[in-house]
């Protein structure tokens, strides 16, 4: 079985993932980790004999931990004492308590560097014992192999292979949660948006268009026509009228009558003077009728003409209402058609919509699933690689049973 498989059963795919880097991962995490538990190092370790003075071991030789430092002669190698940095020149000094032989030999460490004492020579060198990091390592998916430069593809070495497991959990870790960190661009966005799942339902176009517009005033040839009546000639009708009235009975301011007043004659008894009077003051009030019918006749033209003006006025306005009324039924019957084609389409708008929020509600319950399963299967694998390194990289604490006394 590969980890590609094994990793699949927990995470149901890794199509779309990066499956190296996450085996990388699972990797470097499982050496970090058993650095807890020194005593299992041994078990990662690789030696590199006839390592030169002066090494830079992390890069030269790809590692992470350094074990043990030993000083090579031929066939015979002696465990080398580390010493501090304080002290480092004293291990070259025969003098000193701190001087290094070759039964007895120390190295230091500065930089990254290693310096061995007494320095190697003469066919000495150094053998140093590392656990190399993840670039020291080499996975093989189809075999599942992992081994670092004393193995192959088909041997691993330099890997306990029951870490491997712990390998598969870390990067299922990694995938799982990757895949949870992707779900925000799984949910539908709006429901209008053109990238999304639900343009296969029709959007509503509201849209009022009657085809006809609103009468908005009647139009007319003809204003209302105004009345002006003709100026009254009061100033001649009261002069006849004022000549009459004195011819009659004319008074002075003293309460006589004057002498040419009908009452004037008839008191003096003068019939022939009372009839020229009367026949004056008869004349006055004639001319005053006469005025006053000129006047009737005048206004009666004047009345006449505003009647007629009033008919042509009604009879334009009620043709014009009729027009307008017959402007105002179409546009009420083509405003009726229009509503009736939007209600149409709100009514289908309606039942769209309904068919979007289902759809939209169906995606938003799958994804749901699919996301709970996902967090159910991290729970998982992360309990199960939390007892992995509990039960077997975590130092174990003796029970008192086990203790030496």
């Amino acid at each position: 079985m590969s980890f590609k498989t094994r990793i699949e059963n927990n995470t149901t795919s890794v199509t779309g993932f990066d499956l190296t880097q996450a085996l990388e991962k699972g990797l470097e995490y499982v050496l970090s980790v058993i650095g807890q538990n020194p005593a299992l190092l041994e078990d990662f370790a690789i030696t590199a004999t006839s390592v030169s003075d002066g090494v830079d071991w992390i890069p030269d030789l790809k590692g992470m931990y350094l074990l043990n430092v030993s000083r090579q002669d031929g066939s015979v190698f002696r465990e080398a004492r580390k010493v501090p940095k304080s002290i480092q020149d004293k291990i070259g000094d025969s003098s000193s308590i701190h001087f290094a032989t070759p039964l007895s030999p120390a190295y230091y460490i500065e930089g990254r560097k290693i310096y061995m004492r007494p320095i190697a020579g003469s066919g000495a060198s150094m053998k140093l014992e590392v656990v190399q990091g993840r670039n020291g390592y080499t996975i093989n998916d189809n075999n599942e192999v992992i081994y670092n430069s004393e193995g192959d593809a088909t041997t691993q070495s330099g890997f306990p292979p029951q870490f491997n497991e712990l390998v598969v959990l870390h990067a299922s870790e990694c995938i799982l949660m990757e895949k949870l960190s992707r779900f925000t661009s799984k949910l539908p966005t709006d429901l209008d948006a053109d990238t999304t799942v639900f343009n296969n339902v029709t959007d509503i176009n509201l849209s009022l268009s009657p085809g006809v517009s609103l009468p908005t005033d009647i139009s007319l040839d003809t204003s209302l026509p105004s009345f002006t009546a003709p100026t009254f000639p009061t100033s001649d009708v009261n002069d006849a009228l004022t000549k009459a009235q004195n011819l009659i009975d004319g008074t002075t301011m003293g309460g006589d009558t004057e002498p040419e007043s009908v009452q004037y004659w008839l008191n003096d008894e003068d019939e022939d003077m009372v009839q020229v009077t009367l026949a004056t003051a008869s004349q006055e009030l004639q001319r005053a009728n006469t005025i006053l019918g000129d006047y009737n006749a005048e206004l009666g033209g004047v009345v006449s003409a505003f009647q007629r003006n009033v008919e042509k006025f009604q009879t334009e306005l009620s043709e014009e209402q009729t027009k307008f009324s017959t402007k105002l039924e179409k546009y009420s019957i083509a405003l009726k058609t229009a509503l009736d084609a939007m209600n149409k389409d709100i009514q289908e708008y309606q039942i769209n919509l309904g068919k979007k929020m289902q759809l939209y509600n169906a995606v938003i319950q799958k994804i749901e699933v699919d996301y709970k399963y996902l967090t159910s299967q991290l729970q998982m694998v992360s309990g199960k690689k939390q007892e992995f390194v509990q039960l077997n990289i975590t130092p174990k604490k003796l029970d008192v049973n086990e203790r030496q006394v």
